[in-house]
């Protein structure tokens, strides 16, 4: 049994009640919103179901209507971020409104993918299964007949994160920009993945395509470059090309997130990113004309930032303590991530008192145990920054007691238990 009931006045709100077994759950709010859902457990199903008639005939007296729609179509902006704070009972609520219209299939989907959640027996095998034979409804067709070149990851009957590759057999990203934004599965779509960009080699067309869609509403990270790098060298294929990010100029203000993996000799002169807190750059070079057009970049919420480079800067790393310098002024700057970066200990030693200001540094595989003497001249402007330099032992040791705050990824070795001296005497016997 499931009702949905409103009333108009004296403010618009919504009562919904539903009989599962021998539990109700009742669900009321202001209209246009997920609700707060309350369980009333019952002696039997039959009780249940006396308990919810009586319910629902007191309501009515009170000047509550029936429903005549489903409220899933009436959801506001700040409902659906309301959902995707992952509240389980929302989510049943907004499932049960599914099945009651013509989206039952992605109801029953958000159900099943509730029950894992609760991590109840089988039910990832059963969201899998569903997912395999009811993937053209959820998706539609236009993006179906993409199915082999867009990766979804799902999560309560919705995609959070879609990944487009292409090659030279199949059809150009752009081509398929359209189809994924504008696919049902992707209403709560919060993370946008280019992978390889096939023939084009590069993500031009893909950006200037992207900036004119209809962006989903809570969309918020772009990702240029997610592809397997190992894969990449063992093809000998080529890393895609990146001229310039000025195409996506007309939706900056949407982004939050931005990660950056291409061959990227510039970026763009006097781009403006007013939301974005969080930047990751890997290039294939860190070359003179990218950092200057990085200073010339407006990122004031800027608070992440990771730069990793297999190769050294062509101009040396004066010019990126300088830009560092520059956020940590200007910007919101609070992480910085070297993770891997060669000779970063260069990078640190010039920015100088800007190091006061972060509360965040990941050296992680760029400084090693030979350079620990190094690091440990730079405590007055790190003293108080949470150091994380991941397994690297005898890297902590050495700098053990002159940075209070770091954090390492050492894994405890176990010793083998000791023989029972009975047994190893008797090994002794035999040897």
């Amino acid at each position: 049994m499931e009702r949905l009931l409103h009333a108009t006045a004296p403010e618009p709100r919504f009562w919904a009640i539903a009989v599962r077994d021998d539990t109700i759950t009742i669900t009321s709010g202001p209209m246009h919103t997920p609700g707060t859902a309350r369980h009333i457990p019952c002696k039997s199903a039959a009780a249940a179901l006396q308990t919810a008639e009586a319910l629902v005939a007191q309501r009515l007296k009170d000047g509550f209507q029936l429903a005549s729609s489903p409220r899933a179509s009436t959801l506001d902006v700040e409902a659906e971020r309301a959902l995707l704070s992952d509240d389980l009972s929302g989510w049943l609520v907004f499932a049960d409104s599914l099945m009651e219209g013509a989206e039952r299939v992605r109801g029953e989907l958000i159900a099943l993918q509730v029950r894992a959640a609760r991590r109840e027996r089988g039910t990832i095998g059963l969201t899998k299964t569903f997912l395999k034979d009811h993937f053209d409804a959820l998706v539609g067709s236009e993006l179906g007949a993409f199915h082999k070149q867009v990766f979804l990851d799902w999560q309560f009957g919705y995609a959070r994160t879609a990944r487009i590759w292409s090659s030279p057999h199949s059809a150009p990203i752009p081509d398929v920009i359209g189809a994924v934004l504008q696919s049902p599965a992707c209403r709560f779509l919060q993370r946008l993945e280019f992978g390889s960009p096939g023939g084009e080699g590069r993500y031009d067309t893909a950006l200037r395509t992207l900036a004119k869609s209809s962006w989903p509403t809570h969309l918020d990270t772009l990702v240029l470059g997610n592809f397997d790098v190992q894969a990449a060298k063992i093809l000998d294929s080529a890393w895609p090309r990146l001229e310039s990010l000025a195409s996506l100029m007309p939706v900056a203000e949407k982004l939050r997130v931005l990660e950056l993996r291409a061959v990227l000799n510039t970026f763009g002169k006097g781009l403006r990113f007013p939301k974005l807190e969080r930047l990751s750059l890997k290039p294939t070079a860190l070359d003179a004309r990218l950092v200057n057009d990085l200073q010339s970049l407006e990122v004031p919420e800027l608070k992440h930032l990771t730069l990793s480079c297999e190769s050294q800067p062509r101009t040396g790393w004066d010019s990126w303590a300088r830009l560092l310098r520059q956020w940590v002024t200007l910007t919101k700057l609070e992480s910085l991530d070297l993770r891997n970066q060669p000779l970063a200990i260069e990078l640190l030693e010039l920015l100088g008192e800007a190091g006061l200001k972060l509360k965040r540094l990941d050296v992680t595989g760029a400084v090693r145990a030979m350079d620990a003497d190094r690091l440990c001249a730079l405590a007055p402007i790190l003293r108080h920054v949470q150091l994380v330099i991941g397994d690297a032992p005898t890297l902590a040791k050495r700098i053990q007691g002159v940075f209070p705050h770091v954090d390492t990824d050492e894994v405890e070795i176990k010793k083998p238990k000791a023989l029972p001296k009975r047994k190893r005497r008797d090994e002794d016997e035999d040897l």
